[in-house]
């Protein structure tokens, strides 16, 4: 360890050093701007040796290139002298960049060619430059020519490239302007005839109609027009039939942030709807931005985090063709978050549920809302009794109408039998079995309520006997034909929960007994029979409190229960709540 050294801080406002003679030779036309850009970035990485990651990766990552082309740019550095490549260690990994000291000297002096080689090149030069009285002097020539020895570019390819420049920008083309498309080429690895032409036609489409439309759709796209572009563009134009404009149109709607392929799924999805004219076009656009600010709207109203365009395909579409006015959905969606349903699976089935009761639109929905939402302060009244519980839900919304619209009670009444249990953490499922055992007794008054109510602290005293009598009853229980005595044997301890069990049942039911032996031995057979365990039984029980319990309807319920498969204790209560006790009971 070092007894001084630079903090990491230090270092990052430290800066690189490139030579001046560099600057002077190598800034100007002549030069790649990719080779310099790299060249640079090497030298930061050698002299900044805190950076993460000195390897051909960060310097790929960083310039957004391809490997290969890096190494192209520093074989380039190489024959200038700037740097040395060495191999590695390891055959496997990259080589080893070392850079040199920079001495003046002409980046071309050095170099000795048989420019008879490339006599083609040349006397179509002189002649297309001929057309203008221009001479060419042999520094200009050796120029071209260590670009096509440098990227291995063929002879034939060469020519291809030429023809391509004087027809591209005219006889008023500089040398380097030649030189620049050459080493583009270089860079692209158009080196043969096959793969110039190739290129050719992709920078000709960059430049024509594909290029008007991917600079649209997205300017980073430019430099990677290939063939799948080109098939793409065909396709829409021969196969779909799409105008030019029309395709322009299209890509607008991707607001440059868009690639080919989403542009090709957008066109086939209007040509599948024969939406193919500008003006058609427009107007679908229009619908789906406006359904995409939508889109924005309700999830900023639910507190959703879900992304725009997803949620307009997977449910503002479907919610739009139901006929649902946007300021209808925007209510649903603070309706839901309002009532702690902050998903758009919940809101589908709740728009689900407005559209079936044709609620539709926004005044609808609103005085559906209104009147969904008429208890909600004696509600609160009710809640603040309790201790937990305290946001009101769809499911105390749908009980309290119960307890008002259907059985009768007054808002004052129900908050009295409320404050008989005060600081019960779940008030209403109290609310529901007690106020359900006053309808069925005709109670419906404050007097009346509070004399019922002390009548049943009686029924504590009445389960103290009961719970002394569990002892004896368990002694004299005989299962499968054997009499238990002991009672610290695991089978004792068997039936004396399953006979604790039956008087839960019992009092569930209002059926204010002690269980005999044939009480526990029907409740065992029954579990068994249906596989039920306590939640359902006495789910079940309590049903049967509104009317005589037996063992016999018990068994009925239970039945219907899987017949309908209510397999859990919620399924149960949801199957109480949306069918009559005379159809629960039905054969």
């Amino acid at each position: 360890m070092t007894f001084c050294n630079l903090s990491l801080g230090y270092k990052k406002i430290n800066t690189t050093n490139i030579p001046n003679l560099f600057i002077e030779k190598y800034f100007n036309a002549n030069t790649n701007l990719l080779d310099l850009a790299v060249y640079i970035y090497g030298i930061y990485l050698s002299q900044n040796n805190y950076c993460e990651g000195n390897n051909i990766d960060a310097i790929a990552e960083k310039l957004g290139i391809d490997r290969s082309l890096i190494l192209k740019s520093f074989a380039y550095w190489e024959e200038e002298e700037l740097v040395n490549i060495d191999p590695n260690e390891n055959p496997k990994e990259c080589p080893v960049i070392n850079y040199r000291p920079i001495f003046l000297k002409s980046p071309h002096e050095s170099k000795a060619y048989d420019l008879s080689r490339y006599s083609e090149f040349q006397n179509k030069l002189h002649d297309y430059y001929g057309e203008k009285g221009k001479l060419l002097n042999t520094n200009d020539l050796i120029l071209l020519v260590d670009d096509m020895e440098r990227w291995d570019i063929e002879k034939d390819a060469a020519v291809e490239i030429l023809d391509y420049c004087f027809e591209i920008y005219g006889l008023t083309i500089s040398i380097t302007k030649i030189h620049s498309v050459l080493k583009d080429f270089g860079l692209t690895n158009s080196n043969t005839l096959t793969d110039a032409k190739k290129h050719i036609v992709c920078l000709k489409a960059s430049k024509g109609e594909v290029g008007r439309i991917i600079k649209q759709l997205n300017p980073t796209l430019l430099y990677n027009i290939g063939d799948y572009e080109i098939e793409l563009f065909n396709k829409w134009t021969s196969v779909y039939k799409f105008s030019n404009d029309a395709i322009f149109l299209a890509s607008k709607y991707f607001k440059r942030k868009g690639t080919m392929t989403d542009l090709d799924e957008f066109l086939t999805e209007l040509y599948q709807a024969n939406v193919v004219t500008l003006d058609d076009i427009k107007s679908c656009i229009d619908v789906l931005e406006s359904r995409l600010s939508l889109s924005k709207k309700i999830i900023q109203a639910i507190g959703s985090f879900d992304k725009y365009d997803t949620v307009a395909k997977t449910y503002v579409n479907s919610w739009m063709q139901k006929g649902f006015e946007d300021s209808a959905l925007i209510e649903i969606a603070r309706y839901c978050f309002a009532s702690c349903y902050k998903t758009l699976d919940v809101m589908d089935q709740i728009v689900t549920k407005f559209h079936v009761d044709g609620n539709i639109s926004v005044n609808a929905v609103r005085s559906y809302i209104k009147n969904l939402r008429k208890y909600d302060d004696e509600i609160t009244k009710v809640l603040n009794v309790s201790s937990s519980n305290k946001t009101i839900t769809d499911g105390m919304r749908s009980d309290y109408k119960l307890f008002v619209q259907d059985w009768k009670f007054n808002p004052e009444l129900i908050l009295f039998v409320a404050e008989q249990e005060k600081g019960k953490r779940d008030i209403f499922p109290y609310l529901n079995r007690t106020l359900g055992d006053m309808k069925n007794n005709n109670i419906n008054n404050i007097v009346a309520a509070r004399k019922y109510l002390d009548s049943l602290k009686t029924r504590s005293t009445f389960k103290k006997q009961q719970n002394a009598s569990l002892s004896q009853v368990s002694a004299n229980l005989d299962v499968n034909n054997k009499t238990v005595y002991r009672a610290d044997t695991p089978l004792f301890d068997i039936e004396k929960a399953n006979l604790t069990m039956t008087q839960d049942i019992l009092d569930e039911a209002n059926a204010n007994r002690i269980p005999t032996v044939e009480d526990v031995q029907t409740y065992v057979s029954q579990s068994e029979k249906y596989g039920y365990g306590r939640p359902e039984l006495l789910v079940a029980a309590e049903v049967l409190s509104k009317t005589v319990f037996s063992w016999e309807k018990m068994d009925l319920l239970l039945s219907n229960f899987k017949k309908w498969g209510v397999t859990d204790y919620y399924t149960a209560v949801d199957y109480i709540k949306y069918n009559s006790l005379d159809d629960i009971l039905k054969q």
